[in-house]
């Protein structure tokens, strides 16, 4: 005859250590999902600084245009210059003198803009050069705790490695129908197959898988732990795990 109340307990042995294997599942993604914050925020910064660096260059491009501009217009203003020694008609050097008059105009407005962009390149300079102090000590910092996290995902890997042989051990003394029951409860219900029933103090029970409310005299069954009971409205296996009484 199947000895139910054993068959029982076994199942709450591989529950209770798949239920571990669970948690540092959970623990692992946790682990991987900061491990791959601490990245991103090492990329980011990393972005960020090769992006102040292209603009820095890209000021320093413009900003020679422009000097470029203004030795261009400035050799202008002296070829003309000296073209109006060689002129006869007031009307032909009132026209060159404009035009240089034009010539000095635009280089008014590109020396301001030549300042513009000297400020932005002083900004963007002074920037990375103290970003790239900050920045080697904030990645050796970020690096630090990847390898603490790091640490900790190799021990969940070896607590699940460990608890997988526990389980091993411990299926293999449960009845094969049982276990296949077992094994498609769980798969079904979130890998919590056996849950245990929470007795109230006035006798009446809940049920931890789905919360349904369960009356005191299925409790009283229930707790005699003899007989596998399951829970009307999720299918999981009751349990219940008495208080270990000190003193």
């Amino acid at each position: 005859m199947v000895d139910e109340g054993e068959i029982l307990r076994q199942l709450w042995d591989v529950q209770k250590v798949d239920t571990k294997i669970l948690e540092a599942e959970r623990d692992k993604e946790r682990i991987a999902e900061a491990i791959n914050e601490k990245k991103e925020a090492i990329k980011a910064m990393k972005n960020e600084f090769e992006d102040k660096k292209n603009k820095l260059t890209e000021t320093r491009v413009k900003k020679k245009e422009i000097d470029t501009d203004i030795k261009s217009k400035e050799d202008e203003i002296t070829k003309k210059d000296s073209q109006s020694s060689q002129i006869t008609t007031n009307e032909a050097y009132k026209a060159i003198r404009d035009e240089m008059d034009r010539l000095r105009q635009d280089i008014k407005k590109l020396e301001e803009k030549a300042l513009e962009f000297m400020e932005e390149e002083e900004e963007f300079f002074s920037w990375i050069k103290e970003q790239e102090k900050t920045m080697k000590v904030q990645e050796k910092e970020v690096e630090g705790l990847i390898k603490k996290l790091q640490a900790e995902m190799d021990e969940k890997d070896r607590l699940i490695k460990t608890y997988g042989e526990e389980r091993s051990e411990a299926a293999s003394k449960i009845d094969k129908n049982w276990y296949e029951r077992y094994e498609r409860i769980r798969i079904n219900k979130k890998d919590v197959a056996v849950a245990k029933l929470r007795v109230e103090k006035n006798g009446e029970g809940v049920c931890t898988g789905c919360k349904m409310a369960v009356r005191a005299q299925a409790v009283i069954e229930v707790r005699k732990n003899n007989k596998i009971w399951t829970c009307d409205n999720c299918a999981r296996i009751w349990y219940v795990e008495e208080e270990k009484v000190t003193g």
